[in-house]
């Protein structure tokens, strides 16, 4: 028996529990509803919680989140935090909270009370993007051959290549916020990275690393540089971005990339623009590449050159009406993301 629906120009009409209820393109459930019934199997019981976003999230959240009002409870207790506060209003403006409730889903694994309370806060005043499984991405500076740039107490180096998951033992990790620079695997903000150095080598050869840390995994936020940097017990380096000093990630979702899927992507975008511009590969390429001047038509083909190497599925006009023309990596990188196959 399949639910009664109308397609119209704004969305669905849904018939279901002997009333019609419209259900427009921006309903964080719309894709699921849109697909659902089309399904000639599909009964009512299948529609009827995505149709009211609060038990959708329940259900979503195996009964862990439940939401009423600008109230919210995790297994019962209410929550009250930047993140809840993010949860709720997303709610009200009818957007997807799927990764926010994966990220509270995690964190509310961490036995610390401070880093339930703060983190989320954290990440957003350092606009430190969430991953599609409700982890965060922060950034670490490595040297050149990817070791760590302090030394072990043996003399060893720990080793940050792309693809490895450095841990300790929590215990063995500093929980007082108080104190600056103490034991423990650290991460950072894009603000922070420019404090952090002394490592022997100049910084032109050191390595900026995209580390993805599970929220249940942070112990610390010490309170220096305003908050910028933490101590965690466990990291996966799973990505690479040119140490250049303006290009990071801001409000991206990385879900399902292949680890150095940035590295290898700003590599592809460098040399396509050397051998299309006539640039020279040094340590000021980004600059050169931020300062072109380029025609309209030449901005075009290339960005029809890049979209061809890469197999991105867009067309120029969507870099251009983003971006204003801008021809930077940090731009060049986020669009190539974004519609990448």
């Amino acid at each position: 028996m399949s639910v009664p629906f109308v397609m119209t120009k704004s969305g669905i009409n849904v018939y279901v529990d002997g009333k019609m209820t419209a259900i427009g393109t921006d309903h964080p459930n719309y894709q699921k509803i849109n697909s659902l019934v089309k399904d000639t199997n599909t009964v009512a019981d299948d529609v009827r919680e995505l149709l009211d976003v609060a038990a959708s999230l329940e259900a979503f959240s195996d009964g862990h989140v439940t939401v009423v009002g600008d109230v919210l409870k995790y297994d019962g207790t209410e929550i009250h935090n930047a993140l809840t506060a993010r949860i709720i209003a997303l709610l009200k403006e009818g957007e997807s909270v799927e990764i926010f409730v994966k990220f509270m889903e995690n964190l509310m694994q961490n036995p610390s009370f401070r880093a339930v309370n703060e983190l989320y806060g954290f990440l957003e005043a350092c606009t430190l993007p969430l991953t599609a499984d409700g982890c965060f991405l922060a950034y670490k500076k490595v040297r050149h051959d990817y070791g760590s740039l302090h030394e072990n107490p043996d003399g060893t180096r720990m080793s940050n290549s792309l693809g490895k998951t450095v841990s300790m033992p929590r215990n063995q990790v500093d929980e007082d916020p108080t104190r600056t620079c103490s034991t423990g695997l650290h991460v950072a903000s894009f603000g922070y990275i420019g404090h952090y150095g002394g490592t022997g080598t100049s910084d032109v050869d050191d390595r900026l690393v995209i580390c993805k840390v599970n929220p249940a995994d942070v112990v610390a936020v010490p309170k220096d540089y305003d908050n910028q940097k933490m101590r965690v017990a466990k990291y996966e380096v799973i990505d690479e971005l040119p140490n250049d000093g303006f290009t990071q990630i801001v409000d991206w979702v990385y879900g399902d990339r292949d680890v150095a899927f940035l590295r290898d992507t700003v590599t592809s975008l460098k040399n396509l623009a050397m051998d299309f511009f006539g640039l020279e590969d040094t340590p000021k390429f980004e600059d050169q590449l931020f300062t072109i001047k380029v025609t309209e038509l030449k901005r075009e083909e290339f960005l029809e050159v890049v979209i061809t190497a890469l197999k991105l599925k867009t067309e120029p006009d969507t870099f251009i009406d983003r971006y204003d023309r801008q021809l930077t990596i940090r731009n060049l990188l986020q669009w190539a993301s974004n519609y990448s196959k």
